[in-house]
């Protein structure tokens, strides 16, 4: 008989924090589930520490480094369960958050994705995850709008804390491997246009961000420039229902903005502008502004600024 629950940690290069992973696994109040490390190439002791462990669970599949969308794929097709729930290398689970997943399935027989909010560590301080539409922090229910959760910042879903039907899995598509930041975001917005996600608003899972240099904060401009190329296209915005345009529309104007700022950071005049001239319209008026100023600012180059300009007069008219 199978199990129940397949979790999938993909793993590179975290010698330091794959044992509390996969401990805070074992440790689960639930038995009924198989563990699928997936190494990505580690060239440091990851695999080692991974292969301590005699429990008849665990299951460890190597490949060469793909990055981290192709290990959760390649877990994703090796798992054996009904339900996939996903955990980082370098995050935990409270003992009990398989068992609240349990009650969420349960609850809500009309979701197939389910989730807990999580709690960030930083180096400083810790805090749960924002939650929208949820009145107080011992609630639950259906997320009516991912898009809008997102426009406020309210990542409410993580690659730490979440539980997926594993036919909706692949009905999806999967994992892009052509993204390599906002991966996850892509997987959530895809898995909410195709059905009904259930969160509560307990906290049963940690995430530890930007602590002991995790990977996945580090990343270039031209890799969110390709995360939005997915986001504006024409397959990917005819899934989003009329109900949901508007917030959608916005989240890629935020996207631009990031992204307009991370050039910025980095002093790449040109590739500001290359950016208004390709998707000035799915900007909002306040990033084009920006962009005005930045370049009419008396340090930067003359040139671009008339032509920035001149773009910005015709758009704005």
């Amino acid at each position: 008989m199978s199990n129940f629950f397949s979790v999938i940690i993909p793993l590179y290069n975290k010698e330091k924090q794959i044992q509390r992973a996969i401990n805070s696994v074992l440790n689960q109040t639930i038995c009924d589930f198989q563990l699928i490390v997936v190494n990505d190439g580690s060239s440091d002791n990851s695999e080692q520490l991974v292969n301590q462990y005699s429990d008849p669970r665990l299951t460890m599949i190597k490949q060469k480094n793909a990055g981290v969308s192709a290990a959760r794929n390649t877990g994703i097709l090796n798992a054996e369960g009904k339900y996939i729930a996903l955990l980082d290398a370098d995050d935990e689970w409270m003992s009990d958050f398989l068992e609240k997943i349990s009650l969420l399935i349960n609850a809500f027989p009309q979701a197939r994705v389910y989730s807990t909010a999580i709690l960030v560590k930083t180096e400083n301080r810790e805090f749960p995850t924002r939650m929208m539409g949820f009145i107080n922090h011992h609630s639950q229910g259906i997320i009516k709008n991912l898009f809008a959760c997102l426009v406020r910042n309210q990542y409410m879903l993580s690659s730490s804390s979440i539980c997926i039907e594993r036919e909706l899995f692949i009905q999806s598509g999967m994992f892009d491997t052509n993204l390599v930041t906002g991966e996850d975001i892509d997987m959530w917005i895809r898995l909410f246009l195709l059905s009904k996600i259930a969160f509560s608003t307990s906290v049963h899972g940690i995430y530890y961000k930007e602590i002991n240099n995790s990977g996945t904060n580090h990343y270039l401009p031209e890799d969110v420039e390709k995360e939005i190329i997915k986001l504006i296209s024409a397959d990917f915005s005819k899934m989003v229902p009329a109900q949901f345009q508007s917030d959608y529309i916005r989240f890629i104007q935020i996207k631009l903005n990031r992204l307009i700022r991370h050039y910025a950071a980095l002093g790449k005049k040109i590739k500001i502008l290359q950016v208004y001239q390709t998707y000035s319209s799915n900007m909002s008026l306040k990033t084009k502004l920006n962009i005005l100023l930045l370049f009419l600012l008396p340090n930067l180059f003359i040139k671009p600024a008339k032509q920035v300009y001149r773009l910005l007069k015709n758009s704005i008219k």
